[in-house]
């Protein structure tokens, strides 16, 4: 037989595990009733339910009944899904919060939590997990096998995962104060409970539920703590998702931004906000019961006049500028059942306003002003465009013009064109009579000549040579221009070619008593024989007629290479001591027609020799440049390739 203190100890654990049943199913329903809509409370009463599960095999099995062992197992399958709800709910808690740490593993692990406490379940129905009861003083306990020892540390380690999500909640939720004290309320109670629940009901188990050292027996309390902590955690999610009537106007009023009084019918304050409080320079307390005549003595200097504008209370809307801030003040009687239960002054700072409105006034104004502008600069585009138009009609006709002038100046060219074939055709045939006729005179055909008559032929000669070369450079313009030019390249020695030309003139240097130095290397290139003769004769030639007598002339010739294309060249140089070339002129001294030395008192020529000179070279894949100075000389250099 049980002893009296025995009896009375299991009755007093038997009333906890009642009052902490009582405690879950009252919080259950009020919870269901409340909160079963959000994804927190549903998540808190599934934890519940575990509880209830859990209180009431825990109180079958201390009433005594006729089977322990069954209600050891109904309580050991609530405390299955322990772990899993207590991982749910702390996963969702607190909504806002949960949601921006939410992240896919959370679902995983939850997944993975509930099929574990599922993967328990079997064992601990067909008897594996608790091997049998045996009594204490405080009622039946059971025994567990090893299987149960693993579930123990299972439910250790997700407890103790849950705990610190709950807590990394509380790192993050500090934005939101409302959910930082739920979570600031939350965290404490659930890590107490765990470690509590813990220790009485896992840890000191294994020690025959002895404190160590001591012989003090403690029994498993972890239900009355689960219960408190379930009690505390409804009560702050209760407290902070809704608040009593008076705590929520109280934060009304705090968080309003611009001021507001209450009174009643007797004109007497009954409520104000922390605008008004700084606006006036009185605190609340010293404010509520007075009229608003009473606050004149208390209240700043630049807010008297505030006070006497709405002093009366009859309904207005009117703008008031004080020192600091512009408001506007609104009165408006509150109407009760048709009668009249008081006033609301409305406190609006609109100073921001006021000066966004004169910033927007002095913009108007400067936009007024740049459309003026605007309108002026589009007048005058409109008349520069008319003037425009008008110019484009004067290009159009000047173009027109021009065109006309164009078609005259072709058929003028034509002509040109047309007289300079007829003039080389008419000037060839006489011309080669006359040097005929002279070479046969000359020869002696016609019998012996006077030293005299010699010296006229010879002069008459050398006059038709150069109506020659004259009629063969306009010969060689016509083609050039006609783009007739050809080329009849074999190889030769650039030394014979040069001193071929100075043989044909070496007695026109002589007579104006030129030196005449020529340094040419014996080098081999590919080019029309002819035709280069007859740049190098032009050049020569020009040399000869443009420098004074007694001066000098020197021919060079030198292999160069080109870095960019990799060709090999031959340079030329004709240099002189004549009289020059202005640089202004430089640049036209190769266009046809062009004479050379126009500021000479007299002119040498038709100005076509440097055209053949440049379209020759040219034609070659060389080119052709000039350097020179009024006075001290020319140098005309051209290359061509090996």
């Amino acid at each position: 037989m049980l002893r009296k203190k025995e009896i009375g100890m299991t009755n007093i654990y038997a009333l906890i595990s009642v009052t902490a049943l009582l405690i879950n199913i009252i919080l259950v329903v009020f919870t269901s009733v409340t909160e079963r809509k959000n994804v927190v409370g549903r998540a808190l009463i599934t934890l519940i339910l575990s509880f209830i599960v859990w209180d009431v095999g825990e109180l079958m099995r201390r009433l005594r009944l006729d089977n322990p062992l069954f209600w050891s197992k109904v309580e050991c399958a609530g405390v299955l899904f322990i772990p899993p709800a207590f991982y749910h709910f702390v996963t969702v808690f607190p909504e806002d919060t949960r949601s921006r740490l939410r992240r896919a593993s959370q679902k995983y692990l939850l997944v993975a939590f509930y099929c574990t406490s599922f993967a328990f379940l079997p064992p601990l129905l067909g008897g594996k997990m608790i091997s049998g009861v045996e009594y204490r003083f405080w009622g039946y306990e059971y025994t567990g096998t090893p299987l149960l020892t693993a579930f123990q540390f299972y439910f250790i380690g997700v407890m103790f995962v849950a705990t610190f999500e709950l807590f990394r909640s509380y790192k993050f939720s500090k934005d939101d104060k409302f959910e930082f004290l739920q979570v600031r309320a939350v965290a404490p109670t659930a890590l107490t409970v765990v470690v509590l629940g813990v220790l009485t009901d896992i840890l000191l188990p294994l020690n025959k539920n002895f404190i160590p050292l001591t012989n003090v027996q403690v029994p498993p309390l972890a239900s009355a703590f689960t219960a408190a902590g379930a009690t505390v955690v409804a009560y702050v999610l209760l407290k902070y998702r809704f608040l009593p009537p008076e705590v929520m106007l109280d934060n009304l009023v705090k968080s309003v931004e611009d001021g507001f009084i209450v009174t009643d019918r007797f004109g007497r304050i009954q409520l104000v906000n922390a605008f008004v409080e700084e606006l006036f320079g009185v605190e609340s307390k010293k404010i509520v019961g007075r009229t608003l005549k009473d606050l004149e003595a208390v209240v700043k200097d630049e807010a008297r006049e505030l006070i006497r504008v709405i002093s009366g209370l009859e309904e207005l809307r009117k703008i008031v500028e004080l020192p600091n801030v512009v408001l506007e003040v609104i009165v408006s009687p509150i109407m009760f059942k048709g009668a009249l239960f008081g006033h609301l002054v409305e406190l609006r700072d609109i100073s921001k306003l006021v000066e966004r409105e004169k910033e927007l006034a002095e913009k108007t104004r400067a936009l007024e002003k740049q459309t003026e502008e605007l309108k002026a600069t589009v007048k005058e585009l409109m008349d520069a465009r008319r003037a425009l138009l008008n110019i484009l009609e004067d290009v159009d006709a000047s173009k027109k013009e021009l065109a006309e002038a164009y078609e005259r100046l072709k058929e003028i060219d034509e002509m040109k064109n047309n007289f300079m074939i007829i003039a080389i055709h008419e000037l060839g045939t006489p011309l080669t009579i006359i040097r005929g006729n002279v070479d046969m005179l000359l020869s002696g055909v016609f019998g012996e000549l006077s030293y005299e008559q010699q010296e006229r032929l010879l002069v008459i000669n050398e006059s038709v040579n150069r109506l020659t070369k004259l009629l063969d450079d306009l010969r060689a313009v016509m083609t050039i221009k006609e783009g007739r030019l050809r080329l009849n390249k074999r190889e030769c020695s650039i030394k014979t070619l040069v001193h071929d030309v100075v043989r044909d003139l070496s007695a026109f240097a002589r007579q104006k008593g030129h030196t005449l130095r020529v340094d040419v290397p014996d080098v081999k290139v590919t080019c029309d024989v002819e035709k280069v003769k007859s740049v190098i004769y032009n050049l020569l030639d020009n040399a000869i007629k443009f420098t004074p007598e007694g001066g000098s002339i020197e021919i060079t010739a030198e292999e160069i290479s080109d870095a960019e294309s990799g060709k090999n060249y031959v340079k030329f140089c004709v240099a002189d001591t004549g009289v020059g070339i202005p640089k202004d002129e430089l640049p036209k001294i190769f266009e046809a027609f062009y004479e050379v030395g126009g500021y000479l008192t007299h002119r040498r020529g038709m100005g076509v020799g440097l055209f053949v000179v440049r379209s020759v070279v040219e034609a070659h894949g060389g080119r052709v440049w000039a350097e020179s100075e009024v006075g001290r000389g020319s140098r005309f250099f051209f290359t061509l390739p090996k």
